[in-house]
């Protein structure tokens, strides 16, 4: 068994193998979508390598990268995604030695920390190869309006950033990132609205909708704003939906919650410093400005 740096020649067969290995989940898994998440990334390509076994592949690790800002400092980072053994080679060690290579080759390219949010079989893993827990990102919900304004495809010509002043670490935005998460995005359709507030200024929402047998949500999975927004009901403009749920980031935590205020549940973050050490990315962690779609379908 070999392991190596995987190229494009070998997308296929990794999809395939991911699909074999984990099966199929609410975002289909397709040679578009991995190009999209992996090669078309305005932070750069993800560190990709397999484990070939009488040249066929029967393992695969993969880190994207990432790019957060932080008080004008830009931090260079990765985050622990796609991963998957062939069912015959299972139990073999092949997960934890293709991270572990993974992680070296990371440190030698200077990345400050990586990061991801696994489920509950696959955490303790993690934290056996040094990684630590941060916390549950938690979620809000509301009531959602039915009576509220139509949605729309996201634009790409408007944008506004978020305000930095707040000195917290959140993406390094830009407009090449918008497109590519918003509207590039195979197999996922995302909307947007704006929204003028009373002083005239506008915030621009960025949402999905998620539906179910029983319930729907329009999941707010990132806020643009001209500056500071004041308080205004979310649920008032996105609807369509039994809820609508979001982060509390700097643009929309004054907002008004609605009877439900607060949700325990969310992903638990999890992280590994490379060239920062444990203590340095978690007091970085902890001025966080994460939104949901800083963390959602990857």
């Amino acid at each position: 068994m070999i392991v190596r740096t995987a190229d494009k020649n070998d997308i296929q067969a990794i999809v395939s193998l991911l699909k074999l290995s984990l099966g199929e989940s609410t975002i289909p898994k397709s040679y578009d979508y991995w190009c999209w998440k992996h090669l078309e990334n305005p932070f750069g390509q993800s560190l990709v390598i397999v484990a070939e076994d009488n040249k066929e592949i029967v393992g695969v690790r993969a880190f994207m990268r990432w790019s957060f800002s932080c008080k004008n400092e830009i931090y260079s980072a990765l985050r622990a995604v796609d991963t998957a053994t062939h069912p015959k080679h299972q139990g073999k060690g092949i997960f934890k030695k293709l991270t572990l290579a993974l992680l070296e080759e990371a440190k030698s390219k200077g990345f400050h920390f990586i990061y991801n949010t696994p489920n509950n079989l696959s955490r303790p893993g993690y934290l056996k190869m040094g990684w630590k827990e941060f916390c549950r990102i938690g979620i809000n919900i509301a009531p959602a309006n039915l009576l509220s304004q139509k949605e729309s495809s996201p634009s790409r010509s408007k944008l506004f950033l978020t305000d930095n002043s707040f000195n917290r670490i959140n993406t390094n935005y830009s407009i090449e990132y918008i497109n590519w998460r918003y509207h590039d995005i195979p197999t996922i359709k995302y909307y947007s609205t704006t929204v003028r507030l009373k002083d005239d200024s506008e915030v621009i929402l960025y949402f999905r909708c998620k539906r179910g047998d029983r319930f729907s949500e329009t999941r707010v999975s990132d806020c643009f704003f001209e500056k500071k927004p004041q308080p205004f009901l979310v649920s008032k403009y996105l609807g369509r939906s039994t809820f609508v749920s979001w982060r509390n980031t700097t643009g929309l935590r004054s907002f008004k919650y609605g009877f439900l205020p607060k949700v325990n549940f969310g992903p638990i973050l999890t992280f590994r410093g490379l060239s920062m050490s444990n203590e340095e990315v978690y007091r970085l962690l902890s001025t966080n400005n994460f939104s949901i779609g800083d963390l959602e379908i990857f």
